[in-house]
Protein backbone atom coordinates (compact mmCIF):
# COMPACT_ATOMS: atom_id res chain seq x y z
CA UNK A 1 0.00 0.00 0.00
CA UNK A 2 1.55 3.72 -0.34
CA UNK A 3 2.48 5.43 2.06
CA UNK A 4 1.84 9.44 1.81
CA UNK A 5 3.76 10.60 4.14
CA UNK A 6 5.39 13.80 2.44
CA UNK A 7 3.30 13.99 -0.80
CA UNK A 8 -0.50 14.03 -1.06
CA UNK A 9 -0.29 11.99 -4.18
CA UNK A 10 0.22 8.84 -4.11
CA UNK A 11 3.31 7.15 -5.74
CA UNK A 12 1.78 4.70 -8.19
CA UNK A 13 -0.42 7.98 -9.55
CA UNK A 14 3.04 10.05 -10.03
CA UNK A 15 4.70 7.43 -12.36
CA UNK A 16 1.90 7.01 -13.96
CA UNK A 17 1.71 11.04 -14.45
CA UNK A 18 5.65 10.79 -15.61
CA UNK A 19 5.05 10.26 -19.05
CA UNK A 20 2.17 11.96 -20.50
CA UNK A 21 4.32 14.89 -18.83
CA UNK A 22 7.73 14.18 -20.79
CA UNK A 23 6.00 13.54 -23.99
CA UNK A 24 3.94 16.81 -23.62
CA UNK A 25 7.34 18.70 -22.80
CA UNK A 26 9.09 16.97 -25.90
CA UNK A 27 5.86 18.02 -28.07
CA UNK A 28 6.39 21.74 -26.96
CA UNK A 29 10.20 21.66 -27.96
CA UNK A 30 10.25 20.30 -31.06
CA UNK A 31 7.64 22.60 -31.84
CA UNK A 32 9.66 25.60 -30.17
CA UNK A 33 12.65 24.36 -32.07
CA UNK A 34 11.26 23.83 -35.62
CA UNK A 35 11.77 26.55 -38.01
CA UNK A 36 9.13 29.72 -37.17
CA UNK A 37 5.53 29.41 -39.41
CA UNK A 38 4.88 32.97 -40.55
CA UNK A 39 1.12 32.27 -40.51
CA UNK A 40 1.36 30.87 -36.74
CA UNK A 41 2.98 34.32 -35.32
CA UNK A 42 5.42 34.75 -32.46
CA UNK A 43 2.74 34.63 -29.92
CA UNK A 44 1.81 31.28 -30.37
CA UNK A 45 5.74 30.36 -29.86
CA UNK A 46 6.28 32.39 -26.82
CA UNK A 47 3.21 30.91 -25.33
CA UNK A 48 3.93 27.37 -25.94
CA UNK A 49 8.22 28.36 -24.94
CA UNK A 50 6.44 29.26 -21.54
CA UNK A 51 4.21 26.47 -21.14
CA UNK A 52 7.38 24.07 -21.92
CA UNK A 53 9.50 25.75 -19.34
CA UNK A 54 6.92 25.54 -16.84
CA UNK A 55 6.55 21.46 -17.38
CA UNK A 56 10.63 21.31 -17.20
CA UNK A 57 10.17 23.21 -13.99
CA UNK A 58 7.38 20.75 -12.71
CA UNK A 59 9.10 17.64 -13.52
CA UNK A 60 12.52 19.03 -12.32
CA UNK A 61 11.69 20.85 -9.30
CA UNK A 62 8.54 19.68 -8.05
CA UNK A 63 7.40 15.94 -8.90
CA UNK A 64 11.04 14.50 -9.18
CA UNK A 65 12.27 16.00 -5.87
CA UNK A 66 9.19 14.54 -4.12
CA UNK A 67 9.78 12.37 -1.63
CA UNK A 68 8.33 8.89 -3.27
CA UNK A 69 7.85 5.75 -0.95
CA UNK A 70 9.15 2.27 -2.11
CA UNK A 71 6.07 0.57 -3.38
CA UNK A 72 4.67 -3.15 -2.27
CA UNK A 73 5.94 -5.92 -4.32
CA UNK A 74 3.02 -7.12 -5.50
CA UNK A 75 1.07 -4.41 -7.53
CA UNK A 76 4.10 -1.87 -7.15
CA UNK A 77 7.07 -3.89 -9.20
CA UNK A 78 4.84 -3.48 -12.52
CA UNK A 79 3.63 0.25 -12.14
CA UNK A 80 7.78 0.88 -11.25
CA UNK A 81 8.62 -1.57 -14.32
CA UNK A 82 6.56 0.05 -16.55
CA UNK A 83 7.30 3.71 -15.46
CA UNK A 84 11.02 2.75 -15.92
CA UNK A 85 10.28 1.38 -19.75
CA UNK A 86 7.97 4.32 -20.62
CA UNK A 87 10.79 6.78 -19.43
CA UNK A 88 13.80 5.02 -20.84
CA UNK A 89 12.31 4.96 -24.33
CA UNK A 90 11.06 8.75 -23.76
CA UNK A 91 15.02 9.52 -23.14
CA UNK A 92 15.74 8.03 -26.40
CA UNK A 93 13.50 9.99 -28.24
CA UNK A 94 14.60 13.50 -25.90
CA UNK A 95 15.66 16.13 -28.29
CA UNK A 96 17.76 18.06 -25.90
CA UNK A 97 19.94 17.94 -23.05
CA UNK A 98 17.34 19.86 -21.17
CA UNK A 99 14.72 17.02 -22.04
CA UNK A 100 17.72 14.29 -20.53
CA UNK A 101 17.62 16.46 -17.33
CA UNK A 102 13.76 15.53 -16.86
CA UNK A 103 14.06 12.36 -17.69
CA UNK A 104 17.15 11.60 -15.61
CA UNK A 105 15.41 12.96 -12.70
CA UNK A 106 12.27 11.15 -13.23
CA UNK A 107 14.22 7.67 -13.23
CA UNK A 108 15.93 8.64 -10.12
CA UNK A 109 12.35 9.21 -8.54
CA UNK A 110 10.99 5.68 -10.40
CA UNK A 111 14.40 3.84 -8.40
CA UNK A 112 12.93 5.42 -5.09
CA UNK A 113 10.01 3.87 -6.03
CA UNK A 114 11.26 0.07 -6.21
CA UNK A 115 10.00 -2.42 -3.36
CA UNK A 116 12.69 -2.89 -0.97
CA UNK A 117 13.37 -6.19 0.46
CA UNK A 118 12.13 -6.67 4.10
CA UNK A 119 16.26 -7.11 5.21
CA UNK A 120 17.30 -4.27 3.26
CA UNK A 121 19.05 -1.05 5.32
CA UNK A 122 17.17 2.33 5.27
CA UNK A 123 18.95 5.06 4.84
Amino acid sequence: SNSLKGTLVPTDVMLMSLLPLLRSRRVLEKTVLSPPDEKKGHVLLSEKKALMEHLTSLLKNKICKTRATAMGSTNGQSIVDIAMEDVFCEARRSLSAAHCQCCSASLVLILKALPQPADAIKF
